[in-house]
């Protein structure tokens, strides 16, 4: 748990750094307390005895590397040879390390979302009058990199204009509150606040995304009830879905209650 902690909050190679410092320092203490710091015969023992500690040293160095640069080097690679309708998406926390492989990697769109760091997914969306202010430098950059840039928002109205006055393309609606309402006496109630939002969204000059708990089941009556929807983000139940269609019939599901769920 202190490694993972420590890794959120410092690049791999340092913290890399500190986990074997503090262990080589306890190891060194441990053995000038307790002796046999220097076993007997340690001199005679052959020159290639002495470079296992170096070569280990490299080996843990190369295993700490970015492995999530290389990841999104690999999806762009795949994206760019696909065709051409296909976009790379970057989500997450810019506050989070993650503004640096954003602009490294210059995806299509970074949705930004103000998950924290012990939080196991996105529970709420991002507070315009109190994040406004050290979301303009990220958006600005974000922009001049050339990626539309989205913001994770609870159904709000009024903070559509916030959005589009901090300069986003685009805001993700976060839509757990939907499916906890679908089936039940609120689900009117509740889709009503998202179509608002979205009207407002779209009044503003913002796109509208939306995304969190969406499935087969409570994705039409979302998609029949909220103007311009362009995209949805759906992950856990895709994957859940192709365990029973497979990942082919389960694309095609989803593509088709895209198609015939549209509001006008």
């Amino acid at each position: 748990q202190i490694n993972g902690r420590l890794a959120l909050s410092t690049p791999a190679m340092g913290a890399s750094f500190w986990n074997h410092a503090v262990g080589t320092g306890l190891l060194l203490v441990a053995g000038l307390a307790l002796g046999g710091l220097w076993p007997a015969g340690t001199a005679d023992a052959p020159w290639f005895a002495w470079i296992g500690g170096p070569v280990g040293v490299i080996f843990v160095a190369a295993s700490t590397l970015p492995l999530t640069l290389i990841v999104l080097a690999l999806l762009r690679s795949a994206v760019v040879a696909s065709h051409g309708g296909t976009e790379l998406n970057v989500e997450g926390n810019p506050f989070h390390n993650l503004l640096p492989i954003v602009l490294a990697h210059r995806p299509h769109q970074a949705t930004l979302v103000p998950d924290g760091e012990a939080a196991l997914t996105s529970d709420h969306g991002w507070n315009l009058a109190v994040d406004a202010a050290r979301l303009e430098p990220v958006v600005r950059q974000l922009r001049e990199c050339g990626a539309r840039v989205s913001l994770f928002m609870d159904p709000e109205p009024a903070a559509m204009k916030l959005a589009a006055r901090l300069g986003a393309h685009r805001v993700e609606l976060y839509t757990e509150p939907w499916a906890r309402a679908w089936g039940t006496p609120r689900e009117g109630e509740v889709l009503a606040r998202y179509a608002q939002t979205a009207q407002a969204a779209l009044e503003a000059g913002l796109g509208v995304n939306a995304g969190h708990d969406l499935n087969l089941s409570n994705l039409p009556a979302f998609l029949a009830g909220v103007p311009g929807v362009l995209e949805v983000s759906i992950g856990h139940a895709l994957i859940a879905d192709a365990l029973e269609l497979g990942m082919a019939g389960a694309v095609r599901s989803y593509l088709q209650a895209l198609a015939t769920s549209r509001s006008p």
